[in-house]
Parts: C-alpha cells; sequence; structure tokens
C-alpha cells in the first residue's frame, strides 16, 4: 500500500529530507532570508513548513550566514555551512541540494526523496510541502513541483497537464492554441521533490515529466523584491485577519 500525505510520516521505506537554501548575499533586496512577512523571517518560514509538514524526516538550512543560521537553529532546523563556492549569484539550487546530501551522507543521514523549500515562497503552507511530496510518491514521476495557473509567465516556467496530476513541459515557446491543451500552469518555486537516485544521475531537479500539486495564486507570491514583500505581506495580513 502507498503511503499518503495524511499519514504522520512515510514510515522506514521512503526518508524525506527538506533543505532549506538561504545564502546570506541578495543584491535584488538586501538581506532577503531575514526579511520577514507576518513578523516571522522568511527564512523561519521555510523551517516551519518543512518542520510541520507530515511526511518530512528531516529539514535542513544551507547557508553560508552566521545570523541566518541562527535564526534557522532558532526555529529548530539544523544548519550546513555551505562553502564560499555555493553562495554566489551563479550557484545552482542543485549544487546546494547535492552538497547537502553528500554532507549528510558522510555522517550516516540517507534519503529516499529530497525537497527544496525555498524561503522566497513563504506563503506556501506545510501541506503544500506533504502534497508535492505525496504527488511524488504516489506517481511515477521522478520529481514533483508546486504550480499554479500559468497566467503571463515566460515560456520556461510553463507546463502543459494532459491527465492532470502529470505535466510536460513546454518546448519551444507557448503553442498558439491554449484551447488545445487541458490545463497550462506555471513553476511557482515553492516546493520541489524529486527521487535521490534521480537527483544524483541528472542533476536536477526537473524532468521531462513531473508530478504536480496546484496551489492557489494567494500562496505562489515570490519574494525577490520589495513589491514582492509587500505583496505577500497583504497576502499574509488577509490571511489571518
Amino acid at each position: 500500500m502507498i503511503p499518503t500525505a495524511a499519514d504522520a510520516h512515510y514510515g522506514p521505506d521512503v526518508s524525506v529530507l527538506a533543505v532549506v537554501p538561504a545564502r546570506g548575499g541578495s543584491k535584488g533586496l538586501v538581506g532577503k532570508n531575514l526579511r520577514t512577512v507576518g513578523g516571522i523571517p522568511l527564512v523561519g518560514r521555510a523551517v516551519e513548513a518543512g518542520l510541520r509538514a507530515r511526511t518530512v524526516d528531516r529539514v535542513v538550512v544551507s547557508t553560508d550566514d552566521q545570523e541566518i543560521a541562527a535564526v534557522a537553529e532558532a526555529f529548530g532546523a539544523d544548519v550546513l555551512r555551505r562553502p564560499a563556492a555555493l553562495a554566489t549569484d551563479e550557484a545552482a539550487s542543485i549544487d546546494v541540494v547535492l552538497h547537502a546530501l553528500t554532507e549528510l551522507e558522510m555522517t550516516g543521514g540517507t534519503f529516499d526523496v529530497v525537497a527544496l523549500v525555498q524561503p522566497t515562497s513563504p506563503l506556501r503552507e506545510p501541506a503544500d510541502v506533504d502534497a508535492t511530496i505525496d504527488a511524488l510518491v504516489r506517481g511515477d514521476a521522478p520529481v514533483a513541483i508546486s504550480v499554479c495557473d500559468a497566467g503571463t509567465a515566460h515560456p520556461s516556467y510553463l507546463y502543459w497537464a494532459r491527465g492532470g496530476a502529470v505535466a510536460e513541459p513546454v518546448v519551444d515557446g507557448v503553442p498558439a492554441r491554449r484551447q488545445d491543451h487541458e490545463t497550462a500552469y506555471r513553476r511557482n518555486g515553492a516546493v520541489y521533490a524529486a527521487r535521490t537516485d534521480y537527483v544524483r544521475r541528472s542533476r536536477s531537479l526537473l524532468a521531462p515529466r513531473v508530478s504536480v500539486h496546484v496551489m492557489p495564486e494567494t500562496r505562489s507570491v515570490n519574494v525577490d523584491d520589495e513589491v514582492g514583500l509587500r505583496l505577500a505581506e497583504h497576502y499574509a495580513s488577509h490571511a489571518s485577519g
């Protein structure tokens, strides 16, 4: 029987690691990962989403910054110091994930599934983490991602869904007749989940076919600048009100 996100954990058969990438430098929004939404730092919100997700066994924050490390620990996460080479603007998320998997493996930590939980999606809920991981475990694709309505997204972020649960990326731009396709989604960046053997083999958190968890626009806000921060604060205040 395939376990579901309603279970407390997947148990010993499927171990899940959540990696929160939170470097100190940010040019678009200075101190981004420590900025607050609803009085909670973005990195703290990501840690809480991982720790409160029923499917996650361990939450690790990968950072090069002492203040971020202290906040992450205060919220209950383990901290993994990343090397300077992985703390630049050019550093890729996949390299951060691979570094975390390798470092943890050296101390006996092995995982079947790894999830990337980015601080820049502060309105993502623990249930979104659970649902994305559950879509991976229950499905036959090696990757699951959180998505929302396509809107006006750049084609590189778009996926056409055929059958609902599994989607394929748009190739060579957006087809002219959107109505010819069942549903168009965009990656919202809130959660990526993948089987670790696939991650190591492909060095990617994407795949030709992915399982999807659909989130509403109100939880899909991405904070990369002051506008995104204000929008997230607006939605957060209305959700709590």
